[in-house]
């Protein structure tokens, strides 16, 4: 085995959460008498959080003055319909299933807010599965410190070097190399149109999340 703990970013690289976000975001719409959007418009605004989810449906920026608003409005919808149609990534399961096989800890390092993480991995039964769970609230600095990936390193006793970290976006793939450890660019995340995942300085780059249990448990280090 060549590593002794294996994390994941959530939202784009172990779970599919885009589906709930674009439910929720068109029930909103439909509330307003506003044209509903599609999965193609908008699955890579997910990466930008809640707040660019807004901008792109609504097409209106964070100084509109009904922004907060919404924003609240759409939360509590969305933290009613998270676990909807949300699934593990075709293949992670599997990587999950050898980890807890081979005693090997697992974990999610996320920039999600707890409250939304906690409930959406108790309603998938992945909460009491996972050996760590971090998020903003557990660190001084979110990603793309290392701040986070340092602490779960700690909390499941493994050096940094020792783990791999797996992730979606460009402050994933910083964190995780400035933490000392081994990055995966999860490409079949939720990248912006314009993204060059090269340039992210990833160790590798692994296309279909079916793959990356080859990685971890057949392959070198790259």
């Amino acid at each position: 085995m060549l590593f002794k703990a294996v994390l994941f970013d959530l939202d784009g690289t172990l779970l599919d959460t885009a589906p709930d976000f674009i439910l929720s975001m068109n029930l909103l719409l439909s509330k307003y008498d506003k044209p509903l959007i599609t999965e193609s418009e908008i699955r890579s605004s997910v990466t930008n959080g809640s707040e660019g989810l807004i901008k792109k449906a609504f097409k209106i920026d964070s100084t509109h003055e009904n922004f907060a608003a919404i924003k609240k409005e759409y939360l509590e919808i969305y933290y009613e319909n998270i676990a909807v149609k949300t699934t593990i990534f075709d293949g992670l399961e599997l990587v999950l299933d050898a980890c807890e096989t081979h005693k090997i800890p697992w974990g999610i390092v996320t920039n999600k807010p707890i409250k939304y993480t906690e409930h959406l991995l108790k309603k998938l039964k992945l909460h009491q599965r996972a050996s760590v769970i971090i998020c903003p609230e557990h660190t001084k600095n979110p990603k793309p410190d290392p701040e986070p990936l340092t602490l779960a390193a700690q909390k499941v006793e493994v050096k940094p070097c020792d783990c791999v970290y797996i992730g979606d976006h460009l402050r994933d793939i910083q964190s995780g190399n400035a933490a000392g450890m081994t990055t995966i660019a999860a490409e079949w995340g939720y990248l912006e149109a314009d993204t060059d995942i090269e340039d992210w300085r990833a160790n590798i780059i692994i296309s279909k999340p079916e793959n990356v249990f080859d990685f971890i448990f057949h392959k070198e280090h790259p």
